[in-house]
């Protein structure tokens, strides 16, 4: 299997990088991932390794900071987004609504 990265853009799956072995009219079978699951999935590997980072001193703090780093990272990039390139209003707000945290998800 062969993951790539696209944007859609006016009702067409634009590719966000190069696009290697498909031939035109080669049929493709895409699967979207919500930005939700994305952090769903981010959260769950976090917990799952949370007894690894237990005896280090002041990893919270650094957490919390990377988390809010992230956070102001992924407002700024959706400030610079253009009108097609938008996501939905529901997940501005809250990039991550299973989640605690305030994290966001990266959206080159």
């Amino acid at each position: 299997m062969v993951k790539l990265r696209v944007r859609y853009v006016n009702g067409q799956f634009v590719p966000l990088e190069p696009v290697h072995g498909l031939q035109d009219g080669d049929e493709i079978v895409v699967e979207y991932i919500t930005p939700a699951s994305t952090i769903e999935m981010l959260d769950e590997t976090l917990r799952r390794t949370a007894g690894m980072w237990a005896d280090i001193e002041g990893i919270e703090d650094y957490l919390n900071t990377v988390r809010q780093q992230w956070d102001e990272e992924w407002q700024r990039r959706l400030k610079s987004l253009t009108p097609d390139q938008q996501i939905a209003p529901d997940e501005l707000d809250n990039p991550h609504p299973a989640s605690d945290h305030s994290s966001g998800v990266d959206g080159d």
